[in-house]
């Protein structure tokens, strides 16, 4: 199941604002903790205002992130092991590309509470207009 810490929260995933990715992002997220660990995904965080972004990032001139605009979610660790939280992270990794022309960012990372930019450990999840499924193949399936 995927859970909801608040109502503003459990709206926000009924409604139309959250990107098509980032919802397919959070169901895999899901599929992978209740198949490997039975755990269910508890959502922290989904929408923000640009206001609420600022104030949460201390400083005036921060541009809107990811939040703002439906292309992210915080995933609340408090009840996950640190196997549980990096199986996740890389799971989502490597099923996702966040931006091809940014390699090395990621889609699923983890920030602890000594982050600067974080109130508590959280999985952070984001997708980008350009984020894809990677697209596996198996090795017995391919043919010379």
């Amino acid at each position: 199941m995927i859970r909801a810490l608040s109502s503003r929260i459990a709206n926000e995933l009924a409604s139309d604002a959250l990107d098509q990715n980032l919802r397919s992002v959070i169901k895999d997220a899901h599929d992978y903790l209740y198949r490997i660990w039975t755990q269910d995904l508890i959502l922290s965080c989904l929408l923000r205002t640009p206001e609420e972004d600022k104030a949460l990032y201390h400083d005036p001139n921060h541009e809107p992130g990811v939040h703002c605009f439906g292309r992210g979610a915080d995933v609340s660790v408090r009840f996950m092991s640190s196997a549980e939280v990096s199986g996740l992270c890389n799971t989502i990794n490597s099923s996702w590309q966040y931006d091809p022309s940014r390699p090395n960012m990621v889609v699923a990372l983890y920030e602890s509470a000594g982050h600067q930019d974080s109130t508590a450990p959280h999985i952070h999840l984001q997708t980008h207009p350009a984020t894809s499924r990677i697209v596996k193949i198996a090795a017995d399936a391919v043919q010379a």
